[in-house]
């Protein structure tokens, strides 16, 4: 089989890594491909289903839900922790060797991967000839790098058991390029592909390969062509596993996001019946009953008789009705009575409470009063327990990716295996002070929370000033006062 054979998983995800792109870019997305996401209705014309394509837009539910759950990770800058020397540090300011600080790989890496629930990272390291020294490598350029791949970059994959355990022994990666021919100003289109093997002859040892995509023009086929095969080196050995990290784990996972994109196209298509049905019984059509339309005396096609911009439609047979009487043309409006309008409306919002529920409070306003603060409470829980376990798995990725890079330009194992990095996990800003102070006093009501308690942790009060609160208001109700002792 041929070096560009897709993996069955990658086949089967495809699909589903298409739709939640399409939605988070939008309606100019969504309405490239119409007939996918807008089947066109039994009888339209092309005109028809053009005008009913256009009288919809595509609510932005997917995307502004992206938004929401990459806001929760990066709503602080991602921590480090360890020593980063200046060659350490210097490695973290250009991790990908085009000017990408670890911040913005991390960032870009999550943002991409919201979408789809797959990617990949190498670390890896230009070739670099025996006998040369750190200076002489830094000087032509040969340093180590991180690359980021998309989902849809990752063709082919395999794990073999290897000691007892599962180990990644084959990776492809689908790259494209460019190549300047003769006009420097319309580059040509190429495709390669990097094979990442972990070799077991009687050692571990990870290799990488690229194949060319060249077309045989005698043949009218495209070849691939294998380049050499390397044998990237780590303090003069080779490595003993393959240096791609897949994010957030071992094979493609759902995004997070697909089950409101199926939702969001859901909700274009009846929104479209919607805005259909609407056109129609909000504009009637004239008609004339018991009158031949008038003909063109020369062709004999129908005059078209306008009223207001919309043409008359005539219903005759005969001018006499089965009595013989003749019968008196009348004029009126033909109008759709729109009932089926009223059963979209409550689909359509039946479809909208199921994507909010999807998104947490991502496309909804904030709850009002104790028991919706509550509610918003239980929901953001777990809302944040998906978005902290997606984190630490993107996480878990980087930072063995980022250690083993440093590595490679010279950065002691001692040091690097120090150095850690750590996403915002803390979400506390799902309620409001007030909506928090209403919860809360709730929970004084219910008994579950002390008045200290809520005077200290809550209304910010001093210990001592607590007391004084305490008092007063031992006073006014004659109760007994609350100490720590009783909570």
């Amino acid at each position: 089989m041929p070096v560009n054979t897709k993996n069955q998983e990658y086949l089967d995800n495809l699909p589903l890594w298409t739709i939640v792109r399409d939605c988070i870019k939008g309606e100019h997305a969504i309405k490239k491909i119409p007939a996918v996401y807008l089947p066109k209705l039994p009888g339209h014309s092309d005109k028809d289903y053009e005008a009913y394509l256009n009288r919809t837009h595509f609510y932005m539910a997917t995307a502004r839900s992206a938004d929401i759950f990459y806001g929760h990770i990066f709503t602080s800058q991602p921590k480090q922790s360890g020593d980063t020397p200046e060659l350490f540090a210097q490695f973290l300011k250009n991790v990908n060797n085009e000017g990408k600080n670890i911040d913005q790989f991390a960032s870009d890496l999550v943002w991409d991967i919201i979408q789809t629930g797959w990617g990949g990272i190498l670390a890896d390291h230009a070739p670099v000839p025996q006998g040369i020294s750190q200076g002489d490598k830094e000087r032509m350029g040969l340093t180590a790098f991180m690359k980021y791949y998309v989902a849809e970059s990752i063709i082919n994959w395999r794990y073999d058991t290897i000691n007892h355990r599962q180990t990644l022994s084959l990776v492809v990666l689908e790259e494209n390029y460019a190549e300047i021919d003769d006009d420097e100003f319309n580059p040509i289109q190429k495709k390669r592909y990097r094979v990442l093997r972990l070799r077991n002859n009687g050692a571990l040892i990870y290799t990488q390969q690229e194949y060319l995509a060249v077309k045989n023009k005698g043949k009218n086929v495209t070849e691939y062509i294998p380049g050499e095969e390397i044998i990237p080196m780590l303090e003069g050995k080779p490595l003993d596993f393959i240096p791609f990290f897949t994010c957030p784990g071992t094979s493609p996972e759902n995004s997070p996001l697909l089950g409101i994109a199926y939702e969001n196209i859901g909700h274009y298509q009846k929104s479209a019946d919607k805005e259909n049905a609407l056109h129609f019984s909000g504009n009637p059509t004239a008609y004339v009953a018991g009158m031949e339309a008038p003909r063109d005396k020369k062709t004999g096609d129908p005059i078209p008789m306008k009223l207001g911009g919309a043409d008359f439609v005539f219903f005759y047979n005969d001018d006499k009705n089965s009595s013989g009487v003749p019968i008196i043309p009348h004029i009126g409006y033909l109008e759709i009575s729109g009932s089926g309008v009223q059963l979209l409306l409550q689909e359509i919002g039946a479809t909208e409470s199921r994507m909010v529920k999807m998104a947490g409070q991502s496309i909804s306003q904030e709850p009002k009063g104790v028991e919706a603060a509550a509610t918003a409470r239980i929901h953001r829980a777990g809302e944040n327990a998906v978005i902290g376990s997606f984190s630490l798995n993107i996480i878990e990725q980087i930072v063995p990716a980022v250690r083993l890079a440093a590595r490679w330009c010279g950065v002691p194992e001692t040091i690097t295996e120090q150095w850690s990095m750590s996403f915002n996990v803390e979400y506390s800003s799902d309620l409001s002070p007030e909506e928090k102070s209403r919860f809360a006093m709730n929970e004084v009501g219910d008994g579950l929370m002390s008045k200290r308690r809520y005077l200290t942790d809550v209304s910010g009060l001093s210990e001592s000033e607590a007391d004084e609160e305490l008092q007063r208001i031992q006073k006014e109700e004659g109760g007994n006062l609350t100490t720590l002792e009783d909570e």
